[in-house]
């Protein structure tokens, strides 16, 4: 019997590679003792961890994909049009149960639904020192929300009341009845309601031509802090004005 022993042996060899780096390779190898036969594995450079980032290709792909970004996120905040929906339904179930006569006017922020919204379209005003639009919402009940929706953080700052007159013109275009918001230096919103050519059966208002209705928010509070009526003349000198009370 042929008697033989194995001898395993490795070394590393120093080569370089295509891009002029230079890398250790091992190469195994193994051979018996009458140099009858051997064995000589493949000899493989060694793993080395790849920068997922480093080819140009993947660099330019990361630089369209931040510009894109950062363009959608500009066109989030400024094109206020392309966010907000406004429309008219007629579902049939308001037409089983009626509380606004079978249409349900719906306006659509950054996909939130608000339904049976005051006035015609646009449905909302714009605040533009804040970036937010205002708009009512009549509920079921008849009573009313104010929203205030800033447009960039998407916060919907509700606030409630029993009854208000504001928000019924807001889009109508009417030069008779027109609606503002404005913001004032404490920070609280006003919101008028003018209307003009007006008419009374009081005798101390006689020379009555417009009247003014203006409501106080606090964002802060989601309050009303105060609601007053005016009464104006041709001239726009003050007839009345008196302070409504805040339990709505």
């Amino acid at each position: 019997m042929l008697n033989m022993f194995v001898r395993a042996s490795f070394r590393n060899t120093s080569r370089g590679d295509t891009t002029g780096r230079g890398y250790c390779r091992r190469c195994y190898s193994a051979e018996d003792s009458r140099d009858i036969c051997s064995l000589v594995a493949l000899c493989h450079p060694p793993n080395r961890a790849r920068n997922p980032f480093s080819g140009p290709f993947l660099q330019h792909a990361l630089i369209i994909l931040l510009c894109a970004t950062t363009f959608t996120l500009m066109a989030q905040t400024n094109d206020w049009a392309k966010r907000i929906v406004s429309k008219t339904e007629h579902p049939i179930s308001e037409f089983v149960n009626p509380p606004h006569n079978g249409d349900i006017t719906v306006l659509i922020v950054d996909g939130k639904r608000f339904e049976r919204v005051r006035g015609t379209k646009p449905f909302y005003l714009p605040i533009t020192d804040i970036k937010a639009i205002l708009f009512v919402v009549v509920e079921r009940d008849y009573s009313a929300t104010f929203h205030v929706f800033k447009m960039e953080s998407d916060e919907d700052i509700a606030i409630h009341v029993h009854s208000t007159v504001f928000g019924q013109s807001i889009g109508s275009g009417s030069s008779n009845y027109l609606e503002s918001v404005q913001r004032d230096q404490d920070g609280q919103l006003r919101l008028t309601t003018l209307r003009l050519h007006q008419r009374s059966l009081d005798p101390n208002l006689t020379n009555l031509f417009s009247t003014k209705d203006i409501t106080w928010l606090d964002l802060s509070k989601k309050s009303v802090t105060a609601h007053k009526y005016i009464f104006y003349d041709v001239s726009g000198k003050i007839l009345r004005e008196h302070d409504e009370s805040l339990d709505w």
